[in-house]
């Protein structure tokens, strides 16, 4: 089993790097990996326990607990770690992007509506019948390819339970640096808003069927919270421009319709990428953690991570509120002297009668 604490006397910390290896590109992981060897090498042995594995369709440990600095930067350099980095599910995702932007633009070309600053297939004179039977199967695609990407997600959330739930044995502070390009809580939703930037119809993304993944991250809040172990999220895309990413150039020649429907395929894309960072946000901000994104330099973020591991205060209290609905219940901790920063768990959920 992986994690095997063992019987190790005086740890006092426990860091876990996790690499998303479903959601983030493969290009990434160079400097990923450029800023692991330098925290690491940085590192000596002492009362600090470290491991090193990868989230994908399966749960891989790299390098199980170890108080050695020194084994882990072996393990950033191996062959094994690489194979896992490169079964990434990035490439993948992107495909299903590209492969529905020319099925739509072939639907576009070959409806009478190609061309027009409103219409859209639903709507062409004369042709409406062909448009919508054309338009139900590409919504038949997405909605399947939405499913593949929902599987997908459910089975990475809940690894990454299980990898809460085991740290929460583990001795001492608890640290998670989790590291990843980010995931969207509704798998699936950008391919119907990419139909809906095409097709200028908000309903479609109203009608398709979208399984949420918010209970899933819901649950590794309750685990986190309940056994204080703090996530530490890095956005490993680094820097992003405003207003999030860019449009490939090289994709805009095939739009029959570009000057049309270009903004509100930049504006999706957009939205996506906003809402991928949010359960990153949330997982650092509920259990205490920090955030780390638009930067390039992700050792920074790293060394923050390991740095309020080895410093921090243990405040305890006794609610008054004694009912046992299960609800989330707030904390905020406030300190004088305007200068201090503090990252405190950001609340509990009350137990269930």
């Amino acid at each position: 089993a992986p994690l095997k604490s063992g019987s190790r006397p005086r740890m006092r910390r426990t860091y876990l790097i996790c690499l998303d290896t479903i959601n983030s590109s493969f290009a990434n992981y160079t400097y990923v990996r450029g800023a692991l060897r330098k925290l690491f090498k940085r590192e000596e042995s002492g009362d600090s326990l470290y491991a090193i594995l990868t989230l994908g369709r399966t749960l891989a440990v790299a390098q199980d607990l170890t108080s050695d600095p020194g084994k882990i930067l072996t393990a950033i350099g191996s062959k094994e770690l690489t194979r896992a980095i490169q079964q990434s599910e990035s490439s993948n995702l992107q495909h299903q992007e590209d492969e529905l932007s020319y099925m739509l633009d072939d639907y576009c070309q070959r409806c009478s509506c190609a061309g027009s600053a409103v219409a859209t297939g639903r709507m062409a004179t004369g042709s409406d019948t062909v448009c919508n039977g054309k338009l139900e199967k590409i919504e038949m695609w997405a909605g399947s390819a939405a499913e593949e990407r929902s599987f997908l997600t459910r089975a990475f959330l809940q690894n990454l339970r299980a990898v809460v739930l085991r740290m929460s044995q583990l001795p001492g502070k608890r640290t998670l640096v989790f590291v990843s390009d980010g995931f969207n809580p509704h798998p699936g939703r950008d391919l119907f808003g990419i139909i809906s930037a095409y097709t200028r119809d908000p309903g479609v993304m109203m009608n398709s069927s979208i399984n949420d993944a918010r209970p899933d991250i819901e649950s590794i809040l309750h685990v986190a919270s309940a056994h204080d172990v703090v996530f530490y999220t890095l956005d490993s895309r680094g820097l992003t421009p405003p207003g999030g990413g860019t449009f490939d150039a090289s994709q805009e020649v095939h739009l029959s319709r570009a000057a049309v429907i270009l903004p509100e395929v930049l504006q999706q894309k957009q939205t996506t990428e906003m809402e991928d960072q949010q359960p990153l946000a949330e997982l650092a901000k509920a259990t205490g953690g920090l955030f780390f994104h638009n930067n390039n330099d992700l050792f920074k973020g790293m060394r923050q991570a390991f740095a309020d591991g080895r410093e921090y205060y243990l405040l305890a209290y006794v609610s008054s509120n004694k009912t046992t609905d299960g609800k989330f219940r707030e904390i905020k901790v406030v300190v004088n002297g305007k200068e201090l920063t503090v990252r405190a768990k950001h609340g509990y959920w009350a137990p269930k009668s």
